[in-house]
């Protein structure tokens, strides 16, 4: 009974171990309740009295309550509830109630961080538990002693565990996705938020690289692959008041749906690049895509949308999400309807704080050339040729970076090069978002991450919007290991994590084609094979060519017969110690040889196993095995 009960203990601590992989997953100091399931191992089986017992059930309840009084956020504060029951519970485990019990709290906590999760750590631990449950909920109807187990039962088990898994698996995918937004996940995840910022502020101080996938950017199937360096547009400013860039003035206007359930029109250009956007939780409520957005397929509640054409969802996501958006990819891109009919709006684009006659003198001398284009390049190139990068700058403003320090990043370059133009007349806006150079080449998409975050320029050129970057660029290079992990990362993100409606439906068809295709398949053969065992069979070799098949399929099974006679005879013969005369049976020969009841029960054995029918094989390995077990112990016992 106590080797029963240690093999229940140990499972029902693994599972205690997995719930708080699931949560660490979201957070990483859940880790630390680990501890706290070792001490309960440690304790489980000796708490006997009825005060420590009492002491334990209302511990969980004192838990949560000295976490409601510190102000502990609803995601923390359900998940360390949670792990205290099952910790507690976990010692006073007695019955097969209890480690019942048990497996749910786990099923909660599974369900509880699976709103955070998006790790494919996720799945890896998801299989585990049902692995660890499966066996607990079998091995716990054994209330007394558990029988003797075989290598057969733990693999009775294990398949159980996966055909259970199979199941929910294929639940999963079933269920009907009927929602009318993303969910957006738990704020315990703000922590993980990583590379972008609505904040552009010209600050001196040290910037840190940062390489976590903000997101990855798939082309249409069939679409070529996305050219490099690619231009991934966030927000849009139009002023600067000498330190920080801000938005154009106004309310934002709100975007709703306008064909089918989850499409938005956001321009009446017709897009020429469509792309599948798995977006990583940012922190912030901003909707990006390539250079210029059109439309976005996703499912929002509502998008909304500035001046300046950003786009921006109803709140921020702490989740991954995915939504497809339709983009002109390109330089060079008309000019907004609104500030076209309203010409007073382009003072905004030529707006400048005030100016230092040193900066001035740079502007005048550097934004040389006839056309808006001419003096576009000759800046940028300036910029380019004169200044240089640096993640440490010292400039404590743009004006000591032109004139004087001549050292920054992306922001000081993108900003100098946009007020330099302005201050000659020129019309410019400052964009933010990513530029990315990292692509995987296994499955074909763009990977983003934090330290692609860029800035660059606008230039009003007539009724074109053309970009222009300052900034010198670089390439980013990736082992192939990098691009096969995340490569497995896109598989998990692309078939669980942002299955939705959408998706399932499209499974649905693609499955409902293959086993239509499938059916046909099969229909055309099962003719093809009956016509021509039609003809076959009228042909009298075929006939004869059967009979004699039949005729060898039968002496074969009586040759297995007699081996199987053969191979338990010998045994017998090997135990009794003699072999038999000519015409004499086994029964005969243990009456002459070894006259024994034992013994002769045991050819009473054999010659069952001729009248054995299906179990004929599993009989004589059973006889054989019996025999042979006799044999070692007779001459194990000596005379």
């Amino acid at each position: 009974m106590k080797s029963s009960l240690d093999i229940r203990r140990m499972l029902a601590f693994l599972l205690g171990l997995t719930a708080c992989g699931f949560l660490s997953i979201v957070e990483s100091w859940y880790s630390l309740y680990a501890i706290a399931f070792l001490v309960a191992l440690l304790l489980a089986g000796h708490v006997h009295g009825r005060w420590g017992r009492r002491a334990l059930e209302a511990l969980p309840l004192a838990w949560f309550l000295i976490l409601v009084v510190l102000g502990t956020q609803l995601f923390a504060l359900l998940a360390q509830a949670m792990l205290a029951a099952m910790t507690c519970r976990f010692v006073l485990t007695e019955n097969t109630r209890d480690y019942q019990g048990l497996v749910l709290i786990t099923v909660f906590v599974t369900v509880l961080s699976a709103a955070g999760s998006i790790s494919v750590a996720f799945g890896l631990l998801l299989l585990a538990e049902f692995l660890i449950a499966t066996i607990l909920l079998i091995m716990a109807q054994f209330e007394g002693r558990v029988p003797h187990i075989g290598r057969g039962f733990y693999g009775a088990i294990v398949v159980s565990a996966l055909v259970s898994f199979v199941f929910a698996f294929g639940v999963f995918f079933a269920l009907p996705r009927w929602t009318l937004g993303y969910i957006k996940g738990s704020p315990a995840l703000a922590t993980q938020t990583t590379g972008f910022s609505k904040d552009i502020t010209i600050t001196p101080g040290e910037v840190q690289q940062d390489n976590t996938v903000v997101m990855r950017v798939e082309p249409r199937k069939g679409d070529p692959r996305l050219s490099l360096p690619a231009y991934i547009s966030g927000m849009r400013y139009t002023t600067f008041n000498g330190r920080q860039w801000l938005v154009a003035a106004g309310r934002a206007e709100s975007l709703y749906a306008s064909s089918g359930i989850d499409s938005f029109v956001v321009s009446e250009q017709q897009p020429d690049t469509l792309t599948t956007v798995y977006l990583e939780p940012t922190g912030t409520d901003v909707v990006f895509g390539l250079e210029h957005i059109t439309g976005v397929r996703g499912q929002f509640q509502y998008l909304r949308r500035d001046a300046e054409g950003s786009l921006f969802t109803d709140a921020p996501y702490y989740k991954t999400i995915r939504y497809d958006v339709s983009s002109l990819d390109r330089d060079t891109v008309r000019v907004d309807s609104l500030v076209a009919r309203r010409p007073t709006l382009l003072g905004r684009y030529l707006q400048v704080p005030e100016l230092s006659q040193a900066f001035r003198e740079v502007a005048t001398g550097v934004v040389l050339g006839l056309t808006i284009r001419d003096k576009a390049r000759a800046t940028r190139d300036y910029l380019l040729a004169t200044h240089d990068y640096s993640l440490n700058p010292t400039a404590s403003s743009v004006e000591d970076f032109v004139v004087n320090r001549r050292t920054g990043y992306c922001e000081h370059f993108a900003t100098s090069m946009a007020l330099l133009l302005r201050a000659e007349g020129v019309h410019t806006r400052l964009v933010s978002g990513f530029v990315a150079t990292e692509w995987n080449k296994a499955s074909g998409y763009l990977i983003v991450r934090a330290k692609d975050a860029h800035t660059w320029v606008e230039v009003l050129d007539g009724n074109l919007w053309v970009r222009y970057d300052p900034t010198p660029s670089s390439f980013q290079q990736v082992s192939l290991m990098t691009d096969f992990l995340d490569n497995v990362r896109m598989a998990w993100y692309r078939n669980v994590v942002t299955y939705d409606l959408a998706s399932q439906v499209q499974t649905a068809n693609s499955l409902g084609h293959f086993l239509t295709g499938s059916g046909r398949a099969v229909a055309g053969a099962f003719e093809s094979f009956r016509t021509a065992a039609s003809r076959l069979l009228h042909d009298w070799r075929v006939i004869v060519g059967l009979s004699a098949a039949v005729a060898l399929a039968v002496l074969f099974l009586r040759r297995r017969s007699e081996d199987r006679r053969g191979r338990l005879a010998t045994a017998l013969e090997d135990l009794v110690g003699e072999r038999r005369l000519p015409g004499e049976t086994l029964l005969e020969l243990v009456h002459r040889a070894a006259p024994s009841p034992d013994i002769e029960g045991l050819v009473w054995r054999v010659y069952e196993v001729d009248f054995a029918g299906e179990r004929a094989a599993e009989e004589e390995k059973a006889v054989l095995r019996l025999l042979r077990d006799v044999r070692r112990a007779r001459t194990t016992a000596g005379p």
